[in-house]
């Protein structure tokens, strides 16, 4: 829960430096509701059957809406053509993580979450000295 809110609010953040529209933020906040949801499905409920549901929230719906709010913000925002391929190649790692959860290959989830981290990581330190 810590994590999706402080990406929101790390795009809250990022939106408010560059002028952009609020729609990324509205596109996130459904998402933070979708991974929420997940989160206390997987607390609360009866874990055998839920979890396919609770993985397709967080996996496919959240992500791919993170994804979308990020891919909206890099659009609006000033970056070089470097810049621009580097964002690329990071929200692919984005919609590959929910691609593998809407068709189920948890392996590709997996390899798509580790590349996003990695990738994701040193964007947010450079973001906040670019910006």
């Amino acid at each position: 829960m810590a994590a999706a809110a402080s990406l929101l609010w790390c795009y809250a953040w990022w939106r408010g430096r560059i002028g952009a529209p609020r729609t990324p933020l509205l596109v996130a906040g459904i998402g933070i509701v979708a991974d929420w949801t997940a989160e206390l499905l997987l607390i609360f409920g009866p874990y055998a059957q839920i979890a396919t549901l609770a993985f397709f929230l967080t996996g496919a719906i959240a992500n791919g809406l993170y994804t979308i709010a990020g891919i909206q913000l890099t659009l609006a925002s000033p970056f070089t053509v470097p810049e621009r391929a580097y964002a690329a190649f990071m929200w692919s790692a984005g919609v590959m993580l929910s691609a593998g959860a809407i068709l189920g290959i948890p392996l590709v989830t997996a390899i798509a979450s580790g590349e996003l981290f990695l990738l994701f990581c040193p964007w947010c330190v450079w973001l906040s000295r670019r910006l």
